[in-house]
């Protein structure tokens, strides 16, 4: 009865728009009433949720992606993935991905992914010929795989919720990450050739010299990443204060466009982000403490545990759950892009005109 209420609160409270923090929050409570628990359990569970240093790594690596964003950074590695592989039947497409691949590794934030790569990839598609339903999608599902690309703040998230370290969830992402790259990237080239997307302008050695110069820059952050946790060398939260500290350096004495007001607009914003990531994890922290009383985590070992002896039906249900529960997520998310599509393709059509003009 309990479970029942807790869900059916938060599906009528999603069903009216209300925000998914404040759903999750106001279920809570209602959990906690009919539970006949005490409400003093709501702040504790809202301080405890929030009380682990690991999560100190979320606004180092929030400001740092912005910044990143903000300084050009994501312009030389969208550069270099069109030289790459935009010379092939739907590049442009291919070069969404595996731009995508090269920022996610420096930045850590979803949304400074969707926000840079989108902003500058959408409008060639949409010149070349692509249609809007083809851009967006191409932007949504390459996100989508960014979030398995460490630092994701994702990552962060789950190593705090499940106690897991969060150094070993980022060194076992490289790898799951650019197998579903490779996916994305074999599907957008049978496409291709199914709806006739273009090629991009074929590259010459100048433009290819040009553009891994112009990215050894931003590749530097994955590789101290990648050998700082093999190595032992610093934690996650160390690492999100390092890749900070690099960004600030490469912004005011390398590229040299970031001034001081921006600087402070940039950590406003970061502190914001931070702010709403920080206050979910709390909320969720009431649900954690309810599952654990209604036993949910044995109720979900006893059933998939018979699975346990074939490993690959295991992983196909895992699969399916985790399926489940993030289709509203990416459903939303795809929503918020392609209202960042329409936006890019009336400035676009305005460009456009003002050329012809």
């Amino acid at each position: 009865m309990l479970f029942g209420a807790v869900g059916l609160s938060f599906v009528a409270l999603a069903a009216l728009s209300m925000p998914i923090v404040f759903a999750l929050g106001l279920s809570g409570f209602v959990g906690l009433l009919i539970g006949n628990f005490s409400l003093q359990k709501l702040p504790s569970s809202l301080v405890a949720g929030t009380q682990h240093w690991v999560l100190l790594a979320i606004p180092t690596f929030v400001f740092a992606g912005n910044l990143m964003e903000r300084c050009g950074m994501s312009y030389a590695l969208v550069n270099l993935a069109r030289v790459l592989v935009g010379w092939v039947r739907g590049g442009l497409g291919m070069s969404v991905v595996l731009a995508e691949y090269f920022f996610s590794g420096i930045s850590g934030s979803t949304i400074a992914d969707v926000s840079a790569i989108g902003s500058m990839l959408t409008p060639p598609m949409l010149r070349a010929g692509y249609k809007p339903e083809h851009a967006v999608s191409l932007v949504a599902s390459a996100s989508a795989m960014g979030i398995l690309v460490p630092p994701a703040i994702f990552m962060i998230v789950l190593g705090q919720i499940t106690d897991t370290s969060v150094v070993g969830i980022f060194l076992g992402g490289f790898i799951p990450a650019a197998v579903s790259a490779l996916c994305l990237m074999a599907v957008i080239l049978l496409q291709a050739h199914r709806l006739h997307w273009p090629k991009d302008e074929p590259p010459t050695w100048t433009r290819f010299v040009e553009a891994g110069r112009a990215s050894l820059v931003p590749l530097v952050v994955p590789i101290i990443i990648v050998l700082g946790f093999f190595f032992g060398v610093f934690t996650a939260t160390e690492a999100g204060a390092l890749v900070a500290a690099y960004a600030m350096a490469a912004a005011f004495f390398y590229y040299k466009n970031v001034t001081a007001r921006e600087m402070l607009k940039l950590i406003y914003e970061s502190a914001l982000l931070t702010a709403a990531v920080i206050f979910l994890l709390a909320v969720a922290s009431v649900y954690q403490f309810l599952m654990g009383m209604l036993g949910v985590p044995r109720m979900l070992g006893e059933l998939l545990g018979p699975l346990a002896s074939t490993p690959w039906l295991f992983l196909g249900a895992d699969a399916r759950s985790g399926w489940l529960a993030g289709v509203n997520a990416r459903a939303a998310l795809a929503c918020w892009i392609e209202q960042e599509g329409d936006r890019l393709r009336v400035r676009v059509a305005r460009i456009e005109r003002r050329r012809r003009a």
